[in-house]
């Protein structure tokens, strides 16, 4: 098992363990048993292949390794949650309007490939773009004069 194997499950119980500091503490917090965190921090050590928690008689503490999948895991589990807040937020009425600024490096690779993703999960969503630098893309947001080009 490689670390990009690593479950969203594994790595928001990691954050917890290592923000309560106690596996115990981090089970009551999640709702699960102290056995299933524990697995859930054996399965992340298999996938990173490397001790990430040093147990100790009064808690845990973080190893070299564990201190980098933090930093790591902190990171995904956050962008992930705001894409649920972020998704959460988007109309479901089949007339959503997307307005997408890009400047000009992004429109040659990103732009197409996230547009038609976007188009692939929610068709319902029309997308109105326009490219331009960001101080002009703002104040044509702002004064509603925002068209497709």
């Amino acid at each position: 098992m490689a670390f990009t194997d690593a479950s969203l499950i594994a790595l928001r119980v990691f954050r917890e363990v290592a923000e309560r500091g106690t596996l115990t503490a981090a089970a009551a917090a999640l709702g699960y048993t102290q056995s299933a965190v524990s697995r859930q921090i054996a399965a992340l050590e298999r996938a990173a292949g490397a001790v990430l928690l040093e147990r100790r008689h009064d808690g845990v503490r973080l190893t070299a390794a564990g201190r980098l999948v933090l930093r790591r895991a902190a990171i995904v589990v956050d962008q992930v949650d705001l894409g649920a807040r972020e998704l959460a937020g988007l109309p479901e009425e089949d007339e959503s309007t997307l307005r997408l600024g890009w400047f000009a490096t992004a429109g040659a690779w990103l732009v197409p490939h996230a547009l038609a993703s976007l188009g692939r999960t929610h068709p319902s969503i029309t997308v109105v773009t326009r490219e331009g630098s960001t101080p002009a893309l703002v104040r044509a947001l702002r004064a509603a004069r925002w068209t497709s080009h």
